[in-house]
């Protein structure tokens, strides 16, 4: 072992002297073609007054990164100092772990960041330090490692011999035995049933999630998938949540199986049943129920799948031919639901563990604590972040519900723990309530862990999902989103081109200047895009006011008065439905709705980011919905600002033509303005959605299929939270079920009346479902009014919303009730 150590001290000698060349004399960072060693690069920063005066752009990843080098020379410093204690045969470990966390750190934030290009200096410092780490860690460790690892085998083999000689059976069970178990399989049916009936919802959502994609994937346009936008965005953003949603009811669900069953499998090893062959019992349970419940799943997958392509051909009329369910479905939906169990196995696999190795012992229930300090800061945290959700809610998203979550549950238990302090104050209340409150008292975890996680669930479904299909109710009809045939962005020199449109039999063009702005990050992109690092810039029309005014006139809608816009000032025209959520302009670090970072000219063109003002909104489809709210959204200046953006724009189209043609003059327009986007090919070089010319009838379709991708896949998201709440509440019924019926019946022993122990039942067991309710109505009320103000709904539009989405958020509501009361009926036939 100290020879290895003498290895471990010379391969890390080795490392810090290459580490110090490297840093010294090889090329560290590339600007602008120029390469500069680390020494070179520190010194050009800090000549220039630090990185704020080395960066004037305003890029602040820049700024970040070379704030960062400076650290990474600290970080070197003392990795040098680490070598020469080496040297003199000291190793300091607290230096060596500083070394190690500054590295890290370095290294994570420039690849976040990359302010500049690296050159090879920099990969392969940090490669040599890693190596460095693993190499000395195991010269050092290896040999304790390998002794323990003698000793864990000589462990393993005695145990198991010994378990082989304890559980030899040399004989067989017999026949009653074998009846026991059929007999107790009949009895506990319903949890079978349980446990199938969840399984097939997974399966039937999964079989019909990815068949609807294979239906649309033909109707709807090319995407990129790297990207995410479109079909491909909303399939992905659905489908992750889901699946996750997926695997958390059926970890419940198998939880509560496992531990429904926990008895009859302690009875069984107490009659003398061999844990190998409890164990293949279980598996044969377990899989024989989840092939069922895969078959039924997508059986009524397929089912529904053939409808709802009924009713896509009835909404598309004509206008495309759907695709058509291959075998290739059928082996999506399985991996998906492999993955889903194996996910939702190992999470119970413990659950799993305590049923093999279950004896016949008996666990002792013990009051669990609540607590008693900071009370007072719990409850103000809680009421803070329930404050900042609500009023720093810009849209509806998942990441406002879960702090809305997080501040219900520290509000419940700083509420719940003050109500039991004041309660213990007095006799006279304690007493006058004490039945009714035993599960708060006794149970306080797990009573607050229940109540969050049914707000949770009924917070998803009134506030995010029930919005989501709401919006898409009472959102415009498509055709009416997309008033023009075509709609052509031109340069100067296609105005003969346009001209020829224009003489077109059955045609009619509206022809207004325009000019191209974009931004240096997009929001058009989804994760997939963000996870490497990848996103398009955005691209939108500027227009002038009068243009504006032109616009609205020919819709027949009603413009904004007085916009009184100044200098580098905008009036935002979102082109999208209210179905789509409010996008930034900007993504970029720093930018925000009201101030983007704007550039005349498209992507590429010379130019600077200048700061512009958002100072009003609003959301109409007066060119037609062409990028979902994405991009292409107007941008109107004051007609003296637009003047001056025209006269010094670089480059891009100049000319925003909008066209409406008979469909006998379809192939000809069509082929002219083909011709025009070939000529100007480079219009759309940085973005796969951007185009030269948009189609109604591609756009009708793409829209179309979209709206009812949404509607299929949020109403099944919508579902399995619904079935997540009833599950949990019937599951903290039925784990309680024999303590009530316990205390119950020894209440009937004391003399309590049955109208007040079907009192103190209810007082007991309704908490459960109204105050989750309750929390979540109020939350989605609050949360409902900033989504209508953000996406500029109107009266009309919202009594609409009332009618549908509000009626369904009724039904939801009435199901948890009647639901509850059904339990409180059965509770009570038990008790009595």
């Amino acid at each position: 072992m100290k020879q290895q150590k003498i290895y471990a001290r010379f391969f890390s000698i080795i490392c810090v002297i290459i580490t110090s060349a490297l840093a010294l004399f090889a090329p560290w960072a590339n600007l602008d073609g120029t390469l500069y060693t680390l020494p070179q690069l520190l010194l050009k920063v800090t000549k220039a007054g630090g990185p704020n005066g080395f960066v004037t752009n305003g890029d602040t990843a820049a700024f970040a990164t070379y704030c960062i080098t400076y650290l990474v020379a600290v970080l070197l410093i003392l990795y040098a100092i680490y070598g020469i204690l080496l040297i003199l045969g000291r190793k300091v470990h607290l230096l060596c772990y500083c070394v190690y966390g500054l590295e890290f750190f370095y290294f994570t934030s420039y690849v976040i960041f990359q302010g500049h290009v690296s050159g090879y200096a920099l990969p392969f410092t940090g490669l040599v330090m890693v190596v460095e780490f693993l190499v000395a860690t195991y010269c050092e460790q290896s040999s304790e490692i390998n002794r323990k690892y003698r000793l864990m085998k000589k462990r393993e083999k005695e145990e198991k011999a010994e378990r082989k000689r304890r559980l030899y059976f040399p004989g067989k069970y017999p026949a009653d035995f074998s009846r026991v178990i059929r007999t107790n399989f009949k009895y506990n049916w319903k949890n079978y049933v349980l446990f199938i009936a969840c399984g097939t919802l997974c399966s039937t959502f999964l079989t019909t999630a990815i068949g609807m994609n294979q239906l649309l994937s033909a109707v709807h346009s090319k995407e990129s998938l790297l990207l995410g936008t479109g079909l491909q965005q909303i399939l992905l953003r659905s489908l992750g949540l889901i699946l996750c949603t997926s695997v958390l009811v059926t970890a419940f669900v198998f939880s509560y199986y496992i531990k429904s069953r926990m008895n009859d499998y302690r009875m069984f090893t107490l009659l003398g049943i061999r844990s190998r062959t409890l164990s293949y019992m279980i598996a044969v349970e377990y899989l024989t129920s989840l092939v069922i419940s895969l078959i039924c799943g997508m059986l009524l997958g397929t089912v529904i799948i053939f409808a709802l392509r009924s009713g896509l051909a009835r909404e598309l009329n004509g206008y495309a031919v759907l695709g058509h369910i291959t075998p290739k479905l059928y082996g999506l939906s399985l991996a998906a639901y492999g993955t889903i169990l194996l996910f939702a196995t190992a999470i119970n696999y413990e659950s799993y563990v305590q049923i093999r190795d279950a004896f016949g012992t008996v666990k002792t229930r013990e009051k669990e604590s609540y607590p008693q300090s900071f009370l007072f800061l719990l409850v103000i945290l809680g009421v803070y972040l329930v404050f900042e959700s609500i009023a720093g809610c810009d849209e509806a998203s998942i990441v406002n519900i879960l702090v809305f979550l997080f501040g219900t549950l520290f509000l419940i238990k700083g509420i719940a723990a003050y109500i039991i302090k004041w309660v213990h104050r007095s006799d006279s209340i304690y007493y006058k309530r004490v039945l009714s409150r035993i599960p708060l008292q006794y149970r306080f975890k797990k009573t607050t862990r229940y109540i969050f996680l049914l707000t949770a669930a009924h917070m998803f479904v009134l506030s995010i999902y029930l919005f989501y299909i709401g919006s898409s109710f009472v959102a415009e009809p498509v055709a009416e989103i997309l008033p023009y045939d075509y709609v052509l962005l031109a340069h100067e020199e296609d105005q003969p081109a346009i001209d020829e449109i224009s003489c077109t039999d059955d045609t009619k063009l509206w022809q207004y200047p325009m000019v191209r702005f974009n931004v240096k990050t997009g929001t058009s992109w989804d994760f997939v895009a963000q996870l490497v690092n990848y996103a398009p810039p955005g691209q939108y029309i500027g227009i002038s006011e009068s243009t504006y005014q032109e616009l609205c006139k020919l819709r027949g809608i009603t413009p904004q008065d007085s916009l009184k816009l100044g200098d580098h000032e905008i009036h935002l025209v979102l082109q999208q439905d209210s179905s789509y959520p409010r996008r930034n302009l900007d993504a970029t670090p720093g930018a925000t709705f009201e101030h983007p970072f704007l550039m005349l000219g498209r992507p590429g063109d010379p130019g600077e980011f200048e700061p512009w003002t958002v100072t009003s909104y609003e959301v109409s489809s007066l060119t037609g919905m062409l990028q979902r709210g994405n991009q292409e959204n107007l941008l109107v200046c004051s007609d003296e600002m637009f003047d001056q953006c025209l006269s010094q724009v670089p480059g891009g189209p100049t000319n925003l033509c909008l066209i409406n043609t008979e469909k006998g003059s379809y192939k000809q327009v069509d082929a002219v303005l083909q011709n025009i986007a070939d000529a100007h090919s480079d219009d759309a070089l940085f973005d796969l959605d951007i185009k030269v010319y948009y189609e109604k009838q591609e756009l009708l379709k793409d829209i179309t299929s979209e709206r009812y991708s949404k509607d299929v896949l949020y109403t099944f998201v919508l579902l399995m939270f619904t079935a997540l709440s009833l599950f949990l509440v019937y599951a903290k019924c039925s784990y309680d079920a024999e303590d009530m019926k316990r205390r119950y019946r020894l209440f009937s022993y004391t003399g309590i009346t049955p109208k007040d122990k079907l009192r103190t039942l209810r007082m007991e067991m309704w908490p459960f479902t109204t105050l989750p309710l309750l929390i979540s109505t109020v939350g989605a009320i609050l949360f409902h009014l900033r989504y209508f103000e953000v996406r500029k709904y109107t009266n009309v539009q919202i009594l609409e919303y009332l009618k549908t989405a509000g009626v369904i958020g009724l039904l939801y509501i009435a199901v948890q009730f009647l639901f509850m009361g059904w339990l409180v009926r059965m509770m009570k036939k038990q008790i009595d």
